[in-house]
């Protein structure tokens, strides 16, 4: 496949790797033998509707999602997106014209993709010790008039210096100086996250905990 392009999500062997998430808050993680092994998450949607029955989602292992926020809350489950800042930077130009028209086919692409989601830097290339970056799993999508709303459910925590320190291996563009975790913006990046953190020895197959 030509490098690049975007290939649909293929259906996962009968011993993918499953990991539940099937309350509000609750995380149950499985481990991981293979890095690159298929693996599917069991996630609860649409938002916030009781009794609805999770779902199975099979997570890329050739892209994820970059959320950049200035006003995240974990616990709110959903991040707002201006249309201007969403699938257009820091991308490569085939990412960029398949994925920026977000119609329903997108959308559905979009939800195989792990997620990481943060608020902006504090300083220009440093978190501060309390920040926090979410390893998520993105529920849906709604594209509406005055922007765009991505609804989520956080998995694992880690502590946002890590991600600042992982600029090459996550296709982050930026420097000692300042990088695009300092802006506000969402973005699809041709890297296999769960693996690129591993190798830096962040787990998000099993808890990362923020040092106090």
């Amino acid at each position: 496949m030509p490098e690049g392009q975007i290939a649909p999500v293929e259906p996962a062997p009968p011993n993918a790797m499953v990991l539940n998430q099937l309350g509000s808050n609750g995380i149950q993680i499985a481990h991981a033998g293979t890095i690159n092994a298929p693996i599917h998450i069991m996630v609860p949607t649409p938002l916030g509707t009781a009794g609805t029955p999770a779902i199975q989602v099979a997570l890329s292992s050739d892209y994820y999602q970059l959320i950049v926020t200035p006003d995240f809350a974990p616990n709110a489950r959903s991040v707002p997106m201006d249309h201007q800042r969403a699938l257009i930077e820091n991308m490569c130009p085939t990412n960029r014209e398949q994925l920026n028209k977000l119609d329903k086919d997108v959308i559905e692409m979009l939800k195989t993709y792990p997620a990481l989601i943060m608020n902006e830097n504090d300083d220009f290339c440093k978190a501060s010790t309390e920040q926090v970056a979410y390893f998520a799993a993105v529920t849906n999508i709604r594209n509406g008039v005055r922007g765009i709303k991505i609804e989520y459910v956080p998995l694992t925590e880690i502590p946002q210096q890590r991600i600042n320190d992982l600029l090459e291996e996550l296709d982050l563009s930026g420097n000692d100086k300042f990088n695009e975790l300092n802006r506000t913006h969402w973005a699809v990046k041709n890297v296999n996250l769960i693996y690129e953190l591993a190798k830096a020895g962040i787990s998000v197959l099993a808890p990362t905990f923020v040092q106090s």
